[in-house]
């Protein structure tokens, strides 16, 4: 019976991973969603007595693992499985990559960096492709997240996009365009990084990769509200959100609706924005993002509300974040001078710095309760 249980879900992850970026993916998570159980189980079953398998097994759910949000289920069986796996076995290269990009997205840089690297300098050699171009990707991604100099970033990026190029394979060639595009607009270059999202966009359309089509909506809306088009990223923002939800992916959803009220702070809607990011921020994550705690201190600067904003912009300047914060310092925010004028800036310099020794937890206790004595 175990033996009949453990083939037939190994075949069945087999057969799912290989959709899992197509124009089915929608039914592929629904389906994962429904066996998650019993692919559970096969892994137990498998490590013991054929631990290869069980890397098989647990390398096909990583993506899965990913989009749902359940990073620390998939680091702990992929650094057990690893650990008792010979390093030269050909699966090692794909379950490597598999962590670096679990660990990338709890902000584990050391694991990631360390997994990723082990990855490309197995990969490169023999010419995997998607593998290559995958595990490239994402290191690219902690990069970027880093803030380390662009010239390596994008050296990442184009070999990236020429070995998925080289595959045929849309999904990596899709996220190096996107990422290409992120680090343009980073460095400024608004116009570069619109085109390469538009590449991306177009590509995700064509093959119906509803998670790259929602993340190439998500970046595009949030270089618009970058340079205050904000029509514009209101509607790539409100389609990026109705496909988070589809794909029902947390932490995507989070960041999307935190920047509709990131929209909605720069319209002055303020209601409108304080229901977003409280939203986003009571959504369960594997941390809050930054820039949701900096945006509820702009509503509460808004509303003169001085302490208060102060203070969560000292939390938010200090909480660790899977995405570059890009949290901006206290005397460029709108309500600054008018702070000073009722406060003085002293006072409010000292609310901020009190806001920066609050723990996470407690930073967005108070964001949500939007009180503060």
């Amino acid at each position: 019976m175990a033996r009949r249980h453990l083939d037939h879900f190994a075949a069945l992850a087999r057969a799912l991973a290989e959709k899992i970026h197509g124009p089915d993916q929608l039914l592929v998570f629904e389906h994962l969603d429904q066996e998650l159980d019993n692919l559970r189980l096969a892994i137990s079953l498998a490590s013991r007595a054929q631990p290869e398998l069980a890397l098989e097994l647990a390398i096909n759910l990583a993506w899965y693992w990913n989009v749902r949000g359940q990073y620390q289920e998939g680091i702990e069986l992929l650094q057990d499985l690893l650990a008792v796996l010979p390093t030269a076995i050909g699966l090692r290269a794909a379950g490597l990559a598999a962590l670096g990009r679990l660990a990338l997205n709890v902000a584990d840089a050391p694991l990631s960096e360390a997994s990723l690297t082990q990855a490309i300098e197995a990969w490169r050699p023999g010419g995997n492709g998607v593998g290559l171009a995958h595990a490239l990707v994402s290191k690219a991604m902690l990069s970027i997240n880093l803030g380390r100099p662009r010239p390596a970033t994008e050296a990442l990026l184009l070999e990236a996009l020429a070995a998925a190029r080289r595959a045929g394979d849309a999904h990596e060639t899709a996220q190096a365009l996107l990422w290409l595009g992120v680090s343009a607009r980073n460095h400024g270059e608004h116009a570069t990084g619109v085109h390469h999202g538009l590449q991306a966009l177009e590509l995700a359309r064509s093959s119906g990769d509803e998670w790259v089509l929602a993340m190439a909506l998500l970046i595009l809306g949030g270089g618009e509200l970058m340079v205050g088009q904000l029509a514009q990223a209101r509607a790539h923002l409100e389609e990026s959100l109705e496909r988070w939800q589809a794909l029902n992916d947390p932490h995507n959803l989070a960041r999307t609706i935190n920047r509709l009220g990131q929209v909605a702070l720069a319209e002055g809607h303020l209601d409108e924005a304080e229901s977003y990011v409280a939203r986003a921020l009571s959504m369960p994550t594997a941390f809050p993002e930054a820039l949701a705690v900096e945006a509820m201190a702009g509503v509460a600067g808004a509303r003169a509300r001085y302490r208060l904003a102060a203070r969560l912009l000292g939390a938010a300047s200090a909480m660790p974040s899977a995405v570059p914060s890009q949290v901006r310092p206290l005397e460029e925010q709108a309500w600054f001078a008018g702070a000073v004028k009722v406060l003085g800036e002293e006072a409010l310099r000292a609310d901020w710095d009190r806001g920066r020794r609050t723990r996470p937890a407690e930073a967005v206790r108070y964001a949500l309760a939007r009180d503060y004595r």
